[in-house]
């Protein structure tokens, strides 16, 4: 393995997740387990079930264009699944980063500001 390689890979070692996909995978294995034991009752699979597939939507999704917010779904995890995959999922959501959009002002000369009419002593 040539230098280039080795830098663009940190060094031959594998990248860790982040911390929010890391957050997600805990969500969706504590959604898995409180499923499994709630197994036994037929009617809470209902919304296990859909939950848990959602939680685990939501870690594929993590860091990639097509991720939205899941305050919904960790709210209803926390509700009526499990409370702890809950919590992860809304912690999850709100340490997501949010695009910062700049602002440039146009600082072209042709452009006069009211003020520049005023000062001209009229």
């Amino acid at each position: 393995m040539n230098n280039q390689q080795q830098n663009s890979n940190n060094y031959g070692y594998p990248q860790q997740p982040s911390t929010r996909k890391s957050l997600y995978l805990i969500a969706y294995i504590f959604n898995l387990i409180c499923t499994v034991i709630l197994g036994i009752l037929i009617i809470p699979l209902l919304w296990c079930i859909p939950a848990t597939i959602a939680s685990k939507r939501a870690y594929n999704e993590c860091d990639t264009p097509q991720e939205v917010s899941h305050i919904g779904l960790g709210v209803v995890s926390l509700l009526l699944v499990s409370g702890i995959g809950g919590v992860f999922i809304l912690v999850a959501s709100a340490t997501k980063p949010e695009p910062v959009i700049v602002y440039q002002q146009n600082q072209s000369s042709d452009f006069n500001s009211p003020n520049d009419a005023n000062s001209n002593g009229r």
